[in-house]
């Protein structure tokens, strides 16, 4: 059975080596009295020398060691490393992100960055040469995950001025490792004690130390890091007295998703507002035996707001949490039945969510048939919601191994304005899921602006894009606040020509095992994965014709190198696949405000794409001229295609795409 790591897996390794198999033939060639004594010795090597003497054979011993080999020949000749870099400088640069040179030459790299000792990673940091290229390099070192590294890029970056640029590209990449030491943990505990003069790059370092934190939990439990690190941010939390303060680091717990801090988490939820919120975001993203029966009447409460009056968003996070964790006939009832009294647009939210779950669990799906039974729940006055609000998950491609998976989760108030989206990409495996890629919409206060007479005026105006890659959340960016910020973009023209959202290279995976097989041999497995990444966007909105029009684009190479080795002194066979391809995954979305109730068209669409795979076989007998090298290259092709969201949004994109 081969071990998955405990985050970045791109997909099973059985779609990269589909069986392994040892055999061995015995034949019965005579039979002799057992019971007589071939040799004996006084310790196990003169054993062994009294068995080569009976049997006129000379035997030898040998070792096998339980540790992975990790000295891969290296593909890039005897160069030293600070020569290679520079060899591979032009593939590193900005303009090459999103392609497969640039994940191919992180994965070229990022092994050589291990071997080498702070002195040598450093002088390659501050080499003028590598300037253009140092965010890439900082995500090559932040990959390796060796202290060296660490301790040189802290060394070399600074982390107490206000252009953050470079440190936040370094926890970026940190923040998504899969195997982070002790030393690193340690490390940027002591950064977080020290402070930073930028409040955004201090979030940013919350947020680094409690991914980093949840990834040693899941490895190495509840130990004396991961207790540390629990300590230092429950105890700050309690000091908090502004919501922007607890905000950090409710957000940093909610990274660490470490059970243990339920409690402090619930706790948060009678503080209301954006707090409240965020604590149950937090709680959602515990794992789902965590969340116990105990929490069950804080969120009905939440749900109901029987206590307090609460944000829609809360209430919202509180019903999926029920609906995840604790369904059942009676708990439908309760949901359904308050919505004769509650929002039209919480309401119809929670029925896609009701939808959703049924569609993709069968014990789900009977629970919510026996609900429906009921006349007094099952009724046209429960279930005819005539809000926009949309819960979705469709698939988007798949195989015999994993589901790869798009989500919509989308909050509506008003008269057709946004408050809250969620548009997920994950992957779903026999044993488990991943989430790649979440970008979350906020919006706020927007009503005035695009003409509602009945908006609520006392909320501020304010937008902003919230970011999370392979399960990890990023410091939310805000677009602007307040209505003089946004009325300069409008007039400037800000955003209107295609902008970089986000940026960077990640390690999709990096496992090594190694497999005795029955016959004695040795097998070495390693899969090391990267996946570099470009979001752009842009804007352009027009008060005289009040309507909006953006476009944000999603570009992304992944390449995941992989291979089976046998090495002994008697046969060398090498098997390996490598896999790469581009994709892009583009939204435009037309929005008119011209009149009440507003119109909005999203259109997802994906470009034709081409997958590369290479497998190469090299077997080799050593003392002989025996060499055997065979290599076969196969490509597929993914045609392009546009991808349907939910109805509402297909009638609205048929009225306002129709040519006039």
């Amino acid at each position: 059975m081969i071990r998955r790591p405990p985050r970045s897996t791109l997909f099973p390794y059985t779609t990269l080596f589909r069986s392994i198999q040892s055999k061995q033939i015995f034949r019965l060639i005579g039979e002799e009295d057992g019971s007589k004594l071939l040799a004996n010795g006084e310790s196990e090597n003169k054993a062994v020398k009294s068995l080569s003497n009976v049997l006129d054979k000379q035997l030898f011993k040998r070792e096998f060691s339980h540790k992975f080999d990790a000295s891969f020949k290296d593909a890039s000749g005897c160069k030293t490393l600070p020569e290679l870099v520079s060899k591979k400088r032009n593939n590193l640069k900005v303009g090459n992100l999103a392609k497969l040179t640039s994940a191919t030459t992180f994965l070229d790299l990022v092994q050589r960055f291990r071997l080498c000792d702070e002195s040598v990673l450093k002088s390659i940091l501050t080499n003028s040469k590598n300037k253009e290229v140092l965010p890439q390099l900082l995500d090559i070192m932040a990959a390796s995950q060796t202290p060296a590294a660490v301790t040189a890029i802290i060394s070399v970056l600074n982390f107490d001025s206000d252009v953050i640029d470079l440190p936040e590209r370094f926890l970026y990449a940190l923040s998504t490792v899969p195997y982070p030491d002790k030393t690193i943990i340690r490390k940027i505990v002591e950064l977080v004690k020290q402070g930073t003069k930028s409040e955004k790059l201090f979030e940013t370092l919350l947020l680094t130390l409690g991914s980093l934190t949840k990834t040693h939990y899941l490895q190495n439990k509840l130990n004396d890091e991961v207790k540390l690190v629990l300590s230092l941010l429950e105890t700050k939390l309690s000091e908090c007295k502004a919501d922007v303060c607890k905000l950090w680091y409710i957000r940093a717990l909610r990274n660490t998703a470490v059970p243990s801090s339920l409690s402090t988490l619930t706790n948060h939820i009678s503080f209301g507002g954006k707090v409240a919120s965020e604590a149950l975001r937090a709680i959602k993203a515990l794992p789902t035996e965590a969340v116990t029966d105990d929490v069950k009447a804080v969120l009905l409460q939440v749900y109901l707001e029987r206590k307090i009056k609460h944000d829609s968003s809360a209430r919202i996070l509180a019903a999926e949490i029920l609906l995840d964790n604790f369904a059942s006939v009676s708990l439908l009832e309760t949901l359904l039945l308050s919505m004769t009294n509650s929002s039209v647009e919480v309401n119809t939210y929670v029925i896609q969510k009701i939808k959703e779950n049924a569609l993709t669990d069968n014990a789900f799906r009977t629970i919510v048939r026996n609900a429906l039974s009921m006349l007094h729940v099952g009724n046209y006055n429960v279930l005819a919601q005539g809000g926009s609000s949309t819960a979705f998950t469709h698939l988007l491609a798949g195989d015999d191994y994993l589901n790869a998976t798009y989500g919509l989760h989308m909050e509506m108030i008003g008269d057709g304005i946004l408050k809250r989206s969620d548009f997920d990409i994950g992957m779903a495996f026999s044993d488990g899921s991943l989430n790649l890629f979440t970008v979350g919409l906020f919006a706020g206060g927007l009503g005035s602006f695009a003409g509602d007479n009945n908006a609520n005026d006392d909320e501020e105006m304010t937008a902003g894009i919230e970011i999370s890659v392979l399960g990890v959340g990023l410091r939310p960016y805000t677009l602007f606040t307040g209505q003089g910020e946004l009325m300069g973009h409008v007039w400037s023209g800000t955003g209107s020509e295609p902008t970089p959202i986000f940026q960077g290279n990640f390690l999709l995976h990096d496992h090594r095992q190694t497999v005795y097989l029955q016959n004695g041999l040795v097998l070495q497995l390693s899969v090391l994965g990267c996946l570099s990444f470009d979001m752009t966007g842009s804007i352009q909105t027009s008060l005289w014709n009040r309507n909006a029009h953006t476009v944000i684009n999603n570009k992304a190479a992944v390449v995941i190198q992989s291979m089976a080795r046998i090495e002994s002194t008697f046969v060398n066979s090498h098997i390996g696949v490598n896999a790469g391809t581009e994709a892009a995954l583009n939204f435009v979305t037309d929005l008119e405000f011209a009149e009440s109730p507003f119109k909005m068209c999203t259109q997802m669409q994906q470009p034709s794409l081409t997958i590369r795979r290479v497998v190469s076989k090299v077997e080799n007998i050593p003392g002989s001229k025996h060499k055997l090298r065979r290599t076969k290259r196969l490509l597929e092709t993914v045609p392009g295609k546009s991808f349907a969201l939910h109805k509402k949004n297909s009638d609205l994109c048929s009225v306002m795409l129709r040519p006039h």
